[in-house]
Order: C-alpha cells, then structure tokens, then sequence
C-alpha cells in the first residue's frame, strides 16, 4: 500500500495534475498474479529481496491522460535469477516484434492483460507478422503470474 500511496503523493505534486485514471494495481509475489489486484489493508504486504513487482497506474492530468505499467524485480544484491531475466527478454522481444510489425489494413490482433502494459490494445497487421509478439507477450505474462503464485511456469 506505502508504494502505491508514494506514487499518488508524487502525482500530487504536480500542478497540473486532477486525478487518478483508476485505482492503482500495486502486488508484489502472489497479489501480483491477481488481474486487477487492488491491494487492501488485509492483503498489503512487504515488497522484499525476490519479489516480481507490478504496479499499474495512471492519472489524469491538465494535459493528458497517463496509464504506466512496469514489472520490477526487487534485488537482494545478487541480481536477478535467469528465470526472471528470461521472462524480461520475452517482453522486451514483444515489444520489439510489435514495434517491427508489418501493419495493413482489415486485419486485427488483440492483446490482452499483459503485464507490460499492452491491455485491450488492438491494431491492425499483415497476416503471419503477429504470431512472434502474441507468443512473447503470451509466454510472458503467464510467466509473470506463475511466477508471482509461487508456481512453476513450464512452456505450453
């Protein structure tokens, strides 16, 4: 709860800002597996050594609209395990696919509920140029929650 009341203090601050976009999704391990967790005095909990965090924010400013959402992972000094580096490069490597797309007219891919921010983005591609971003973004974010449950994730 202190990181996402941090956050809304540092927003604050700004002149220009009037509002939250929506209550902010801030868990760390098991509640950051939770889609559109919203953390409670009853599930707050300590970010520590370990932990993949995901906090989604946004507010709503004199001019624009800000939606942010970033995965960090809480280090203990060592760095992070190879499993969590992995799961990194699967989003940057979606979001380069994205950025390298081929896009045509009449043809649509959805995305949904990723943990990099992409939710409910939708665009148009020529055929075969999506299938490298869905499969990075899907591995991802399934790995992400697993992760974060306490769960192996083992590909499909």
């Amino acid at each position: 709860m202190s990181a996402a009341d941090r956050l809304f203090a540092f927003r604050r601050g700004d002149a220009n800002f009037r509002g939250l976009s929506f209550d902010t999704i801030s868990g760390a391990g098991p509640n950051g597996a939770i889609v559109h967790y919203r953390v409670t005095p009853a599930t707050d909990r300590a970010l520590k050594p370990g932990d993949v965090f995901l906090v989604d924010s946004g507010a709503q400013y004199l001019d624009g609209t800000t939606d942010v959402t970033r995965t960090v992972f809480i280090d203990d000094g060592t760095g992070a395990p190879q499993e969590v580096r992995d799961r990194f490069t699967r989003v940057l490597k979606g979001h380069i696919a994205i950025a390298t797309a081929h896009f045509a007219a009449g043809r649509s891919m959805p995305l949904h509920g990723c943990p990099c921010g992409m939710q409910g983005w939708t665009t148009t591609m020529a055929p075969g140029t999506a299938s490298a971003a869905i499969s990075a973004f899907t591995k991802a974010r399934s790995a992400f929650r697993s992760r974060a449950a306490g769960f192996r994730w083992s590909p499909e």
